[in-house]
């Protein structure tokens, strides 16, 4: 889909900071006017896998939408890169041996995401680069995406012996089973996203994967990517309502066996090592909807609960915590606001 005639206004990010439209800030991310009842969040430092500073802001700015009537949000960053987890350290502010810090990032990142999906505004994602971990998140919580023509987007999650804790998996569900039409078929998608860990290499296979909806525009030029991004976002905002809570159907029990045997096969063919290999045996159990009758309707509460309890489990692991503790390189700091 060709992406909506750009906005006027801000360029970038950095084109409102210096119109002084920073209106909260903290180190992960900033809340900013762009001008026309935009506000934007700005994402300044990669979240990782997950990021409590990330969460804490986009809690503000569902809050901040309503007091200030802004008329949409818009999720980027200049950087695009930030979205981007590499090799190395990546669970953002919460350290995976921290037990009790790591399940209130999660429990908060995963209050934020839904409450903004069900918010009374729309959520636009403008997306570049590689968005894996806890960009991915905010993708898939979005009502729309912008998407560069260069995006690639994934589930990095099993490369670290965890999988998503912030709902990747209840999304995916969500949107696997509006694409498929049949249960087993999206099990096997999400399962297949998920557990495989790889980051889609372009545009066209993130829209067949549901990643991307077949209404999401495309830019092709990236300066252009904001302006058309906060476009799309005044559009919808002029018809939007609140979307209906989703339901997932569980694929149940009887479901498990091929699920594993795809786990199997995963490990045999990827060479995956013991947390690798327990991680995707944990997505399968939560896609098979973790004992649930098939059929059940699940809700998203539900499934991103069973993701939190599987990654303070897998998180116990001693390669896990290793893989997670070294302090690495993360994005440069947009700017300081005391």
């Amino acid at each position: 889909m060709a992406a909506t005639a750009a906005a006027a206004g801000p360029h970038s990010f950095a084109d409102a900071r210096r119109r002084g439209g920073v209106l909260a800030c903290n180190a992960s991310a900033a809340l900013v006017d762009l001008g026309d009842g935009v506000l934007g969040l700005e994402v300044c430092s990669r979240p990782g896998l997950w990021d409590r500073g990330l969460a804490d802001m986009v809690a503000a700015a569902s809050d901040l939408v309503r007091r200030r009537q802004f008329r949409a949000l818009l999720v980027g960053s200049d950087d695009d890169g930030v979205f981007d987890v590499p090799d190395g350290p990546a669970a953002g502010s919460a350290p995976a041996g921290d037990r009790a810090a790591l399940g209130a990032c999660l429990q908060a990142g995963q209050q934020a995401l839904l409450a903004l999906r069900y918010a009374d505004f729309p959520v636009v994602f403008a997306a570049a680069g590689p968005v894996a971990g806890g960009g991915l998140a905010l993708l898939l919580h979005a009502d729309a995406v912008v998407a560069h023509a260069g995006l690639r987007a994934g589930f990095c999650e099993r490369r670290f012996g965890l999988l998503p804790g912030w709902g990747g998996i209840a999304q995916m569900l969500v949107r696997a089973q509006a694409l498929c039409g049949d249960t087993d078929a999206a099990a096997r998608l999400t399962l297949a996203l998920v557990a495989g860990g790889r980051i889609l290499d372009d545009v066209p296979e993130a829209r067949v994967c549901g990643l991307l909806r077949a209404t999401d525009p495309v830019v092709a030029d990236p300066a252009l990517l904001l302006p058309a991004a906060k476009a799309h976002a005044l559009a919808l905002s002029r018809t939007y309502a609140r979307p209906q809570a989703a339901g997932i159907a569980a694929a149940g029990p009887a479901a498990l066996p091929a699920l594993e045997a795809e786990v199997a096969r995963l490990v045999a063919a990827g060479g995956l090592d013991r947390p690798q290999a327990e991680a995707a045996r944990a997505v399968a159990r939560i896609i098979a909807g973790d004992g649930a009758l098939r059929g059940t309707r699940l809700s998203e509460i539900d499934v991103m609960r069973m993701e939190r309890d599987a990654v303070l489990a897998l998180a116990r692991a001693s390669l896990v915590r290793a893989r997670l503790a070294t302090a690495g390189p993360r994005s440069r700091q947009y700017h300081t606001i005391e």
